[in-house]
């Protein structure tokens, strides 16, 4: 692994310069704690534009949620130390379920709003006057920082998502092409892809991490936006596509332990889709064959109905 890359040296001068600005206006400004405005730079920086947008706007967000939380309860348990750690606990315990239970960069909000209220609201536990100022300094240093580090990520050489994202949605395919092609094919179990299992893996996972990447996006100028949209929509369809293909395998699996063959129209369509996905194809291509696929089930069904082939021709069931 190379860790001296040109991107990597690029994404650390934008950190640090983002860093040491945002000490300087702290500083300059005469803030309580500059520390947390150099702090949260460098937790919110990302490699990727958008992505650091996105993450600051979270961190914000959840960091003005946990003070508003100390701001309600802080008059009524401030003066019962168990109360307020109780309430305080019970917060943060809430938060970090709700950031578990959300697979989203979004969950980050609600972890933030966790603990900053831990931070904001147990230092002034003796001295209670001084909550408002601690909790509008908390706010104030980490806005600071959240847009030092925006500015500089956004202006100084931004890195898009769009090439991550499209090597997303391109390896996705390449690795479906291959498991189709290995359980179309019927190949016995020792000529199959080692890696296929792995292979199956991510795909499962890969709806989970283009939901992530189409989070940060949102933060993308507009033609990454309309890559976002073409790739929602093919969203619903990826989720279903694994156990659509392991079913498959299991049927292919079970027909050919029994040596049972295919009907031959639809030993023609398989091995037309085979050679589609062997080679690029254009849109009559695809056309062509989504109408041999519809054609061959519309064939099946006229033969079943007709009694032209009985239950166990269509059903592939054995003599």
């Amino acid at each position: 692994m190379k860790f001296l890359t040109k991107s990597a040296f690029t994404f650390s001068l934008k950190t640090a310069l983002a860093a040491f600005l945002a000490l300087y206006l702290a500083l300059e400004l005469n803030l309580e704690k500059p520390t947390w405005s150099l702090t949260t730079v460098y937790v919110v920086s990302q490699i990727y534009s958008a992505s650091t947008v996105s993450k600051s706007f979270f961190r914000l967000l959840g960091t003005v949620l946990g003070g508003i939380f100390i701001f309600v309860i802080y008059p009524a348990t401030v003066m019962s130390p168990v109360m307020f750690s109780f309430s305080v606990s019970a917060w943060v315990a809430v938060c970090l379920y709700l950031s578990l239970h959300d697979r989203t960069p979004k969950s980050y909000i609600f972890m933030l709003a966790g603990y900053s209220a831990a931070i904001m609201g147990f230092p002034d536990v003796t001295t209670p006057s001084a909550i408002t100022y601690t909790v509008i300094s908390r706010i104030e240093e980490v806005a600071l920082g959240i847009l030092c580090s925006s500015l500089v990520h956004v202006l100084i050489f931004p890195v898009s998502m769009k090439s991550l994202l499209q090597n997303s949605i391109d390896n996705w395919y390449q690795q479906a092409k291959k498991v189709c092609a290995s359980l179309l094919s019927q190949q016995p179990r020792s000529a199959e892809m080692p890696e296929r299992e792995q292979i199956l893996i991510q795909m499962a996972n890969y709806p989970v991490s283009v939901e992530v990447l189409m989070t940060h996006c949102a933060y993308e100028p507009d033609q990454v936006k309309r890559l976002v949209r073409m790739v929602s929509a093919q969203y619903q369809h990826l989720s279903y596509l694994v156990p659509t293909l392991t079913a498959i395998e299991k049927r292919l699996s079970l027909l050919s332990a029994e040596n049972i063959l295919l009907p031959e129209i639809m030993m023609h369509a398989m091995g037309r889709f085979l050679d589609w996905l062997e080679q690029p194809a254009s849109t009559e291509d695809v056309a062509s064959v989504n109408r041999l696929l519809e054609e061959t089930q519309q064939n099946i069904t006229e033969n079943f109905h007709s009694g032209a082939w009985g239950l166990k021709s269509v059903y592939c069931l054995p003599d």
